[in-house]
């Protein structure tokens, strides 16, 4: 009988654990067509970095780094030009940066943080001190927070391709009530509950029919 404390079974090959023995490592694929393959923890791609894992994390990052760049822009901006002019500079170099691809990268765990950075923004468009309440002040300079701004995108995507949905009613043939509502998937992960897959779909039903009739109300 084998001493299971000395005999080391690889595969089918036994090795005997007396001296240091050098186990060989099972070898991964490192070559494609006989172009060898790096592994990189995360890439841009249209100007979204995508990170291996899909925390957006590096994105995110990337995304608080240029915010701050244009925060320090408007403290210097608003001492000689009025605010007609930063409210323009604030749509062109910061909510086109925050709006772009954020039906994707706004899942990730990060957006409270940029939200937190925008909020120091508009305290820098308003001239108001870092303990008074923006709230009031998003709505009277008309700018949405990255939240609307996430929650718009998401029901714009779903009702433009409203088409590639699938319906309650199309499992069945009963006057239900929810039989014209747009199905949700099965997901066991928090993570996924948080994606326009199943995020967005919950929104949309929750809007009414006259709003979803509206022509063009999703429209830019």
């Amino acid at each position: 009988m084998l001493n299971a404390t000395n005999i080391c079974s690889l595969g089918n090959e036994r090795i005997k654990l007396g001296a240091a023995v050098k186990i060989p490592k099972k070898r991964s694929r490192k070559y494609l067509d006989q172009h060898k393959l790096c592994k990189w923890n995360h890439t841009k791609f249209l100007g979204i970095t995508i990170d291996s894992q899909l925390t957006w994390k590096p994105h995110c990052s990337d995304l608080i780094s240029k915010l701050n760049s244009c925060c320090y822009q408007i403290r210097v901006l608003r001492t000689i030009i009025d605010l007609d002019f930063l409210m323009s500079f604030y749509y062109a170099q910061i909510e086109s940066r925050i709006s772009y691809g954020i039906c994707f990268w706004g899942s990730g765990t990060m957006l409270n943080e940029v939200f937190i950075l925008q909020k120091r923004i508009i305290r820098c468009l308003a001239k108001i001190d870092n303990r008074t309440s923006c709230k009031e002040y998003f709505s009277s300079l008309n700018i949405l927070t990255v939240y609307g701004l996430y929650a718009l995108q998401i029901l714009e995507l779903i009702h433009v391709n409203i088409s590639d949905f699938v319906f309650n009613g199309d499992f069945h043939t009963y006057p239900t009530r929810s039989r014209n509502k747009l199905s949700i998937p099965l997901h066991h992960f928090a993570t996924v509950g948080k994606t326009h897959q199943v995020f967005g779909l919950k929104m949309y039903n929750s809007l009414s029919g006259n709003v979803k009739a509206v022509r063009g109300i999703f429209a830019r």
